[in-house]
């Protein structure tokens, strides 16, 4: 139970952070550097979920 109600606060923050992004006026390289991040982030989270 408490692992869902986290799964979804991490799903609201990511995009959150993703509409943030898209409508920042920061250089292309910045959001690309964000993405990036956020795509690791959740890679690592599956991998991690994986291993439990």
């Amino acid at each position: 139970m408490i692992t869902k109600i986290m799964d979804i606060i991490e799903i609201i923050i990511l995009i959150d952070l993703t509409i943030e992004l898209a409508l920042s006026k920061e250089s292309i390289a910045m959001k690309t550097i964000a993405f990036m991040s956020i795509l690791i982030f959740l890679i690592l989270e599956k991998i991690s979920r994986k291993l439990r």
